[in-house]
């Protein structure tokens, strides 16, 4: 097993749990550690956006966007966040 997946349920573990600063800590890492894996810039933008990093989590998802172009769970999220910013 891939080491990212470590850090991509990790990250997703700190989000159920609201811990939105260690989940985009390890978000970041895991970004870091695979940038071709579009999942963790998803987790990685879905705790910026709970901390309140709305520029950064659009960020996020764009690249996210850019790797897997049809991933309707990253568009939707990608819109969610731009439909609460208006």
């Amino acid at each position: 097993m891939s080491f990212i997946f470590i850090y991509i349920y990790s990250c997703q573990a700190h989000l159920t749990l609201k811990d939105y600063k260690q989940a985009a800590e390890v978000g970041a890492r895991a970004v870091e550690r695979d940038p071709t894996f579009s999942k963790s810039y998803w987790r990685y933008g879905m705790a910026l956006e709970k901390l309140g990093q709305v520029d950064l989590a659009l960020e996020q998802f764009d690249k996210a966007l850019e790797l897997t172009p049809d991933n309707k769970q990253y568009q939707a999220s990608k819109q969610n966040l731009l439909n609460s910013k208006k």
